[in-house]
């Protein structure tokens, strides 16, 4: 009969302060990287949100052009009380000013709106920071 190979186990040895301070930068390091996809995330959260708020602030602007256009046969179908689904020029520009608050036209957010690109970098126009009738 062979004689088996096995030891008994044993208490691990201590750990030396070399090998401490490399456990405790390991978890340091996992926690960073976490830290850092966190932050990640959450830029690539704000960048398809203020993309979101672009389109919606153009298709605005192109609805107040049109409204712009109709305005005149708006008015004469409601002066003849007749049904009508045309958007008023008042209507448009209330929902471009929500929009352009909404696209981030402000000091405190990238905005990638036409008139702000028109703009040097991180400097925005007064009426673009602060549209009429904004709450900002």
């Amino acid at each position: 009969m062979s004689k088996p190979n096995l030891k008994l186990a044993e208490a691990p040895p201590p750990r030396t302060p070399e090998r401490e301070a490399l456990a405790q930068a390991m978890a340091d390091h996992e926690a960073a990287q976490q830290s850092l996809r966190k932050v990640q995330d959450a830029a690539e959260e704000a960048d398809q949100l203020a993309w979101r708020a672009n389109d919606a602030l153009e298709a605005a602007q192109k609805a107040l052009s049109k409204a712009k256009q109709t305005e005149g046969e708006r008015l004469a179908a409601v002066a003849l009380q007749e049904p009508t689904d045309l958007l008023s020029a008042a209507a448009a520009q209330s929902a471009v000013n929500q929009a352009t608050v909404a696209c981030g036209c402000s000091p405190h957010w990238r905005c990638f709106c036409s008139r702000a690109a028109a703009a040097p970098l991180g400097e925005h126009p007064e009426e673009v920071r602060n549209p009429p009738g904004s709450l900002i």
